[in-house]
């Protein structure tokens, strides 16, 4: 471990921020689905989390992509998305209807995520 000390430094989000391949990607799915199965939306962000300290990646940024699920409640949206813990979140893509200005609006201005 002692090259570690003159090894040259970098950022480790030069190495985690790149895009992941179509194979890659696959790959990642096939193993998380075992992990994630029967887990509720909370104990899988718990799981990415417990995850990223083991492998000192912090923060994790999470990104969801909600695909309209509220698309008729955006109250429900919020007070989902707040159990999650708003914290933990980076972003969510379309929580509410994608062409639903008034929910996208009030859902950004309640939970101060970007939609």
């Amino acid at each position: 471990m002692d090259f570690l000390n003159i090894y040259p430094q970098c950022d480790l989000n030069i190495y985690f921020d790149l895009p992941l391949s179509s194979s890659i990607l696959t790959t990642l799915s096939k193993l998380f689905i075992p992990i994630f199965q029967g887990k509720t939306s909370i104990e899988k962000i718990n799981i990415l989390e417990e995850l990223s300290g083991q492998y000192f990646v912090k923060p994790i940024r999470i990104r969801l992509d909600a695909n309209n699920l509220w698309k008729d409640n955006c109250e429900e949206a919020i007070k989902y998305t707040k159990a999650l813990g708003i914290e933990r979140i980076f972003a969510i893509e379309e929580p509410v209807g994608a062409k639903n200005v008034k929910d996208i609006s009030k859902f950004s201005n309640d939970t101060g995520l970007p939609v």
